[in-house]
């Protein structure tokens, strides 16, 4: 019986757990990379983070998920779960949810926010477990946030665009792993106390 209890909660470990990687995951697209970080910050201390971050000499910054593409591959690439992005709604800004844009000021294409959520005040988004961005306090509670590297030019028109980067290859560490090698460890306590 404790076995079957034990293989239950490892079971729901693993199918509730987001992905994680080693290193950051470069998405052959625009050739910028990605790395979601675990700790729990606030978004303005979170986009303090990302700024004062690297990865390949190129500058980080919280994700800016401009285009129904790059947003379909952060979805297969992390999961979606609660974890901050670079879309934020500027002081004067009509509520709900007028005026957005992103932190590297590339322009604000298309949407993929919750409609439904009109509670107003709230200016930062993240990526919510039902699979769309939503809306919060930049001070309020503290999530995981999602880090994009890569440069960026003002064209002139669209301000910020991404300058392409040549795809390189990442290698993920999928949390599996860390499931099976607990997995390994409950076996091995178990075979001892028989």
């Amino acid at each position: 019986m404790k076995m079957r209890w034990i293989f239950v909660v490892l079971l729901a470990a693993s199918l509730w757990s987001q992905k994680s990687y080693a290193a950051p995951v470069q998405w052959a697209e625009n050739g910028h990379w990605y790395e979601l970080i675990g700790t729990g910050l606030s978004w303005s201390n979170a986009r303090i983070y990302a700024q004062n971050s690297s990865y390949n000499d190129m500058p980080g910054y919280l994700a800016t998920l401009a285009s129904p593409e790059e947003d379909a591959w952060v979805r297969a690439a992390f999961g979606v779960g609660d974890y901050w992005i670079g879309g934020y709604q500027p002081d004067g800004s009509p509520e709900p949810t007028g005026g957005y844009c992103w932190v590297t000021g590339e322009a604000w294409t298309w949407n993929d926010r919750n409609g439904s959520d009109n509670s107003g005040g709230q200016s930062v988004l993240y990526y919510y477990h039902g699979g769309y961005w939503d809306d919060d306090h930049p001070d309020g509670m503290g999530r995981p946030f999602l880090i994009e590297y890569g440069t960026y030019i003002d064209d002139g028109i669209h301000g910020n665009a991404p300058v392409p980067v040549e795809p390189e290859a990442a290698i993920p560490e999928p949390m599996s792993l860390a499931a099976l090698l607990l997995g390994l460890a409950c076996y091995q306590i178990r075979k001892r106390l028989k």
